[in-house]
């Protein structure tokens, strides 16, 4: 009778042990996947600033080019703003989505080799602008950022 009371009480301990590791990992892997829904809504949501601002760049471009791109000073970081009722450079800080992401805007010059081809050195080429378009946030362990680079060239003046 002894025997079978020891025999009980070690099946209710090793059954107790493995609940609690089951209960263990399953609250570890839901706080795994919580941590990875919530990194990559970030991204999803950075992409598309950075989707928008290449956006905004081809519409100032399209809109005035010389008045938007064509003197705005170059390795300068800028902000896209929309206060005055059409979108702008602009060098006061704009931040988006409860101030967790700020996008900013540098523009390059662009030069030409001799086969008309983008390269590091040749002839200014002032009608093509090298745009770097860069998100940035805080993502808990640090400053996480996304760039997009494209080149916009005058196509309308």
């Amino acid at each position: 009778m002894n025997k079978s009371r020891g025999v009980t009480l070690v099946e209710i301990v090793v059954g107790v042990s493995i609940f609690g590791v089951l209960v263990v990992s399953v609250v570890g892997i839901y706080a795994y996947y919580a941590q990875t829904i919530r990194s990559n809504t970030h991204e999803l949501s950075a992409t598309f600033l950075l989707e928008e601002g290449a956006e905004i760049m081809r519409y100032m471009r399209d809109n005035n080019w010389a008045a938007s791109l064509g003197n705005a000073t170059l390795s300068t970081t800028y902000y896209l703003s929309s206060g005055g009722g059409d979108w702008e450079l602009t060098t006061t800080e704009q931040q988006f989505t409860n101030f967790l992401y700020e996008r900013t805007v540098v523009l390059s010059a662009v030069y030409r080799d001799g086969n008309d081809d983008i390269a590091v050195s040749g002839t200014l080429d002032t009608d093509t602008k090298k745009v770097d378009i860069t998100v940035a946030w805080d993502a808990g362990t640090g400053t996480t950022s996304k760039m997009l680079s494209l080149y916009l060239t005058n196509l309308f003046e």
